[in-house]
């Protein structure tokens, strides 16, 4: 939802979920909040970049002038930063085995903050997870790898390719197993909703793509999920990364989800 309204009579506000501008990201705490207001504050005809959470969830607010630059320009640059922001700028859980208390999760910390490009990393011992923030120009998932195996621990990809299954149905392996008419008519319903939030008609198309990719094939085809909760990189891009990583051809198959208290 983007809203408008006149603050001054030289000065309008609009108001952007971060939902749209920066899929994923869900806090005001994420640094990729403050990178884009960095940004836009740079940008001719800005006046004012700060964050709303008064409505329950984060939206950006832009205080800008008409008269130095339109609603639809400041509308598409905020989106086109956003995307620059959540290409360049990963937020990853990975799953470590091995760890057999605290100490060595401070270990992992410690030597993980040491790999150029790493951001912020927490690593929970009773859960066996680490959370990462990285530059993804200076460093990559694979470089995290090999740091925590320097200390004997892994990342195991079969659990990691398993995790999403426990918090979600996805019915298909990957977007061929879809019908054709079945996603058309998706689309047309994400469509209609841009059309009913007032999003100009010039990206409705664009933002029913993305809605489809973010809600739809993230719900529905194991490939396209999170490999572990609320995280940005697919499972599809997890594999590719073994791939590479290991020189071998690996395949999902098929998969099987077993839920307690089901026949």
């Amino acid at each position: 939802m983007s809203l408008e309204h006149i603050v001054a009579q030289s000065q309008t506000t609009l108001r952007l979920d971060f939902s749209e501008v920066l899929p994923g990201v869900d806090s005001e705490r994420d640094g990729c909040i403050e990178r884009l207001c960095e940004r836009l504050r740079a940008q001719n005809g800005i006046a004012q970049v700060h964050v709303d959470s008064e409505s329950g969830k984060p939206q950006l607010c832009l205080h800008y002038s008409p008269n130095l630059v339109t609603l639809e320009k400041l509308r598409r640059l905020a989106y086109d930063e956003g995307t620059a922001i959540t290409q360049r700028f990963k937020h990853e859980t990975l799953p470590i085995a091995g760890m057999d208390c605290g100490s060595c999760a401070a270990s992992v910390e410690h030597v993980v903050k040491k790999v150029p490009g790493i951001l912020n990393v927490n690593v929970n011992y009773p859960t066996g997870k680490m959370k990462v923030e990285y530059d993804s120009t200076l460093t990559n998932r694979e470089a995290i790898i090999k740091a925590v195996g320097k200390l004997g621990y892994r990342v195991p990809i079969g659990q990691t390719i398993a995790l999403p299954l426990a918090g979600s149905t996805p019915a298909v392996d990957s977007h061929a197993g879809h019908d054709h008419n079945e996603l058309e008519a998706e689309k047309k319903i994400y469509e209609a909703q841009a059309a009913e939030e007032g999003k100009p008609e010039a990206i409705q198309a664009k933002i029913a793509e993305g809605r489809l990719n973010r809600e739809f094939f993230q719900a529905a085809c194991l490939m396209d999920q999170p490999f572990v909760k609320e995280q940005k990189q697919t499972i599809e891009q997890l594999v590719k990364e073994a791939m590479a990583k290991l020189g071998e051809n690996i395949q999902v198959k098929r998969f099987t989800r077993f839920k307690v208290g089901e026949n």
